[in-house]
C-alpha cells in the first residue's frame, strides 16, 4: 500500500512577489513566472531581482493547478503559489512531485482558486515512494547535439505520406470504461481521462487495469483528437477510445502514429465526437513500401533521427 503524506510535511506554501504587468519593465534575463499551462509558465524574461530558485509554482488563477518545475533563479509573480522544499529532493523528484501536484489540478477553477491552506492539504505519496518513481524515469542530460537536429531537418516527411490506411486496418479499437468518483480512490494504475496533457492521465487510482500497456488512447469527448502512448496498464475511462496494434508498434512507431492522429482532431469537436464508428471508418496517411504496406522501418528510423528521441 502507498504511504501518503500531506504537501505541507515536504513543502513549504506561500504567494509569488508583486508583480504589475510586463509593460512596466524592460527586457532582462530573469524568466517570470505567471499562471499561463505552458512554456513552463515563463510569460518573459525582463529585468528584475530572482526571488526563487528551485521550487515548484502553482497557477492560482488563469490555468489554474497549473504546475511546473523552476530548478533556475526566476521571479514568480503572485498569480501563482510558490511551493518550496523542505527536504532535500533532487530535480528529478521534484518534476515528480510537479506532476504529481498537477494532476489535481481538475479540483481547482475560477470559483475555487488555490490557496496557500487548500494547497497543503494535497495529499501525496511520500517522499520514499516519489524516490522510487524517480529512479526509473530517463531524463536528458543535454540538448540533442546539431546534427542529429540537421539529419530530421532534411527528411520532407510529409512528401512521404503518400497512403491511406484505415485506422481500423492497423488496430483493433476499443472503447474505455466509466469509473464513478466513488471508485477512485487513490492507487498504482493511472487513470487515462479525455485531457490533452500529462500523457491523459488524470490521476492514479486503486482500479485494476481494464487496458494493456504498448497501446495508444485516444479521447473521443472533451479534448477530441488527443492521442497517446501508453506503456503500462492503465484504466480508461469511457471518453476514450483504445488502439491495439495489429502489427508490432514501437514506442518510436507508436509516437509517429499520435501526431498523425491529433492531425485529425480539427474534423470533430463536442458536437460531433469521435465515437467508434467513426473511427474506425477513419483513415491516415502513411509512408508506404513498395508493396502499399506502411513503412515501419522508416518511420522508425525517422522518428530515432528527432531531438531527444534517445530518450524514449
Amino acid at each position: 500500500m502507498m504511504e501518503l503524506v500531506t504537501l505541507s510535511e515536504i513543502f513549504d506554501v506561500a504567494y509569488g512577489g508583486n508583480f504589475s504587468k510586463v509593460s512596466d519593465y524592460v527586457s532582462g534575463d530573469t524568466p517570470v513566472i505567471k499562471s499561463q499551462a505552458t512554456n513552463n509558465g515563463v510569460i518573459a524574461f525582463l529585468d528584475i531581482e530572482p526571488n526563487c530558485s528551485n521550487v515548484i509554482s502553482v497557477a492560482r488563477t488563469g490555468s489554474v493547478g497549473a504546475s511546473f518545475y523552476h530548478e533556475y533563479s526566476c521571479y514568480v509573480t503572485d498569480d501563482c503559489m510558490v511551493m518550496t522544499p523542505r527536504l532535500d529532493l533532487n530535480s528529478t523528484e521534484m518534476l515528480v512531485y510537479s506532476r504529481l501536484v498537477y494532476q489535481n489540478s481538475f479540483k481547482y477553477n475560477y470559483g475555487r482558486k488555490v490557496t496557500p491552506s487548500r494547497l497543503s492539504k494535497e495529499i501525496l505519496p511520500h517522499p520514499n515512494e516519489v524516490v522510487a518513481i524517480a529512479k526509473r524515469l530517463s531524463l536528458p542530460d543535454a540538448p540533442p547535439s546539431k546534427s542529429v537536429i540537421e539529419g530530421s531537418e532534411k527528411i520532407d516527411i510529409r512528401s512521404r505520406l503518400v497512403r491511406s490506411f484505415s485506422l481500423k486496418s492497423l488496430f483493433d479499437i476499443k472503447k474505455g470504461q466509466r469509473l464513478t468518483k466513488a471508485d477512485m480512490a487513490v492507487g498504482h494504475t493511472p487513470f487515462i481521462g479525455a485531457i490533452e496533457s500529462g500523457n491523459g492521465c488524470r490521476q492514479y487510482v486503486s482500479a485494476s487495469p481494464n487496458h494493456a500497456g504498448g497501446t495508444i488512447t485516444v479521447s473521443y469527448n472533451g479534448s477530441v483528437g488527443e492521442a497517446f502512448y501508453q506503456t503500462v496498464p492503465y484504466w480508461a475511462s469511457d471518453d476514450i477510445n483504445v488502439l491495439y496494434p495489429k502489427f508490432k508498434m514501437t514506442p518510436f512507431t507508436a509516437l509517429f502514429i499520435c501526431t498523425l492522429i491529433r492531425q485529425e482532431k480539427f474534423r470533430f469537436n463536442y458536437g460531433r465526437k469521435w465515437h467508434l464508428g467513426r473511427m474506425n471508418e477513419s483513415t491516415i496517411k502513411l509512408p508506404a513500401t513498395v508493396d502499399g504496406r506502411p513503412d515501419w522501418e522508416f518511420i522508425e528510423s525517422y522518428v530515432k533521427t528527432l531531438p531527444y528521441s534517445v530518450n524514449l
